[in-house]
């Protein structure tokens, strides 16, 4: 497989877990409210913060949400169903359920985004248009507008093998 289909496909996955997990995060309505607002405007609907914390997220439980042995990371030491940033405890006060490293990855996590945000031709152009597209595609779908007619940009198609 050629190393552009690979970075093709990984962010095809990363665009459904942010239209899929995302919406759960900050709320389906708000969500809703907000692509409605902006027409699915990447940099209104999520915010720099909202997507470090799903990527920490994601990091942090990988292997609980993980469905098959080969997915799992088992040379994190951690029990494989355990979050791996968060202490354990029954602690219900802010922040205090993070571990050092935990909170020290969210930051790593925050400053990758807010430097790949300023990637004007992959992020200004493509991911944007493609977010919009795929959010136009998931939310609007059946209602009269405009937007029905947006193409997804080169390289943003979803196909499957059936389609070939």
């Amino acid at each position: 497989m050629q190393e552009e289909n690979v970075y093709e496909m990984m962010n095809q996955a990363y665009l459904e877990a942010i239209i899929t997990l995302l919406p759960c995060m900050i709320g389906e309505n708000k969500w809703e409210q907000l692509g409605k607002a902006s027409q699915g405007d990447f940099d209104i609907m999520v915010t720099n913060t909202d997507e470090a914390l799903l990527l920490w997220a994601m990091d942090c439980y990988w292997n609980v949400m993980a469905v098959g042995d080969n997915i799992k990371v088992k040379d994190d030491n951690r029990p494989l169903m355990a979050p791996k940033y968060i202490n354990e405890g029954n602690s219900t006060r802010k922040n205090q359920g993070w571990t050092e490293e935990g909170k020290a990855k969210y930051n790593e996590y925050f400053e990758m985004v807010t430097k790949n945000r300023k990637d004007d031709y992959w992020y200004g152009k493509i991911w944007k248009e493609n977010f919009k597209w795929h959010w136009v595609a998931k939310y609007r779908r059946g209602r009269k507008t405009s937007d029905r007619q947006m193409q997804p940009v080169h390289g943003g198609e979803i196909v499957s093998k059936d389609d070939l």
